[in-house]
């Protein structure tokens, strides 16, 4: 799983990616996930597995904890390919679960598969210690962002 990518300070993105560096105060800040590697039409995003992520059965992570670690990181990879004047939103996302998580950490690599006019599809997949847990796929709609305009 290494990566011959710059790390995301050295790249220098046309879109910034609005949650790099999550803000504690945030969903993403909560769970505490961390972007580690960037490129363009690539993201990769981190987070340590922490007990509060556990369901009552077994022990095992969330699955609602994976997803959202696939949807940040599918989102940061389509702002690698968006110009500044442009905003996105998910159409869908969906995720396939290969092995249960109990501990260590998670690794979500998200590449952009085509990125059309307006809609941009992509692919994820989630590393447990190496080993891989799930796979995602996403679709998000990319369209000019709305001009500030006076207030009325």
């Amino acid at each position: 799983m290494e990566s011959d990518r710059l790390l995301q300070e050295d790249v220098e993105m046309p879109k910034p990616f609005p949650h790099d560096p999550p803000q504690p105060d945030t969903f993403i800040g909560w769970l505490g996930v961390r972007f580690t590697d960037r490129g363009e039409g690539f993201a990769r995003c981190e987070l340590d597995v922490e007990p509060r992520f556990l369901n009552h059965r077994g022990g095992v992570v969330h699955g609602g904890v994976i997803f959202s670690l696939v949807d940040t990181g599918t989102a940061a990879a389509v702002h690698t390919v968006m110009s500044p004047d442009e905003v996105c939103s998910t159409i869908e996302l969906t995720i396939t679960y290969l092995r249960a998580v109990r501990s260590g950490r998670l690794v979500c690599d998200s590449r952009v598969l085509r990125r059309g006019n307006r809609v941009v599809f992509l692919e994820s997949e989630v590393f447990n210690d190496g080993e891989l847990v799930a796979k995602g796929l996403g679709t998000y709609y990319v369209t000019s962002a709305p001009v500030p305009g006076p207030e009325k």
